[in-house]
């Protein structure tokens, strides 16, 4: 049996697919979680800021994947040449889009009085648009979506606008619309 000889740009070719599908799979991981309302929060980072991150590392390492797989398995340069010109012309304006469509997150934790609640407010500030998702921490590093004040027709431009009622069985946020006050009551995370 003989045995088959692999050339460097192969290897390398095959090294950076296998970088591509594993964060493709960190993303679609992250992805679910935060459909679930669901978010992992380090001071000033989220998962939902990885999952912007790797879109945009993505977007940019798929044309290299693809032109390090042309280069390593095709014959004809000519040919691999003009895809790779072309798919990273693509990237380029795919990337260039993602990364306008990205939001800038700013975080705010409020905790209860007794110390048993942690809120955290993430707004999430786009090119020319903005809203806000309300969290509660559940752990140290986890924390579960309540709502979001955008879907209650609210868009503050900072926390300035609203404040926090604690409760017993959950908390209001007030929310200065016009200088008229709304109130939003929500309940604790179980």
């Amino acid at each position: 049996m003989k045995k088959r000889k692999f050339s460097v740009m192969q290897i390398i070719a095959t090294a950076v697919l296998g970088l591509f599908l594993l964060g493709t799979k960190i993303y679609i991981v992250l992805s679910i979680l935060l459909a679930n309302g669901i978010n992992f929060y380090f001071e000033t980072f989220s998962s939902d800021d990885i999952c912007n991150y790797l879109r945009i590392i993505l977007v940019i390492l798929f044309p290299v994947t693809v032109s390090c797989l042309l280069f390593g398995f095709l014959k004809k340069v000519w040919v691999n040449v003009l895809i790779s010109a072309f798919l990273g012309i693509m990237s380029f304006i795919i990337a260039c889009g993602v990364l306008f469509g990205t939001p800038n997150h700013i975080y705010y934790e409020y905790t209860s009085p007794d110390g048993k609640h942690e809120l955290v407010f993430q707004e999430n500030v786009y090119f020319m648009m903005f809203d806000v998702d309300v969290y509660e921490k559940t752990s140290e590093n986890v924390m579960r979506k309540i709502g979001s004040l955008s879907e209650e027709n609210f868009y503050p431009y900072d926390l300035s606008q609203y404040e926090v009622e604690w409760r017993q069985e959950g908390f209001s946020i007030k929310v200065y619309d016009n200088g008229k006050p709304e109130i939003l009551d929500y309940q604790y995370c179980k």
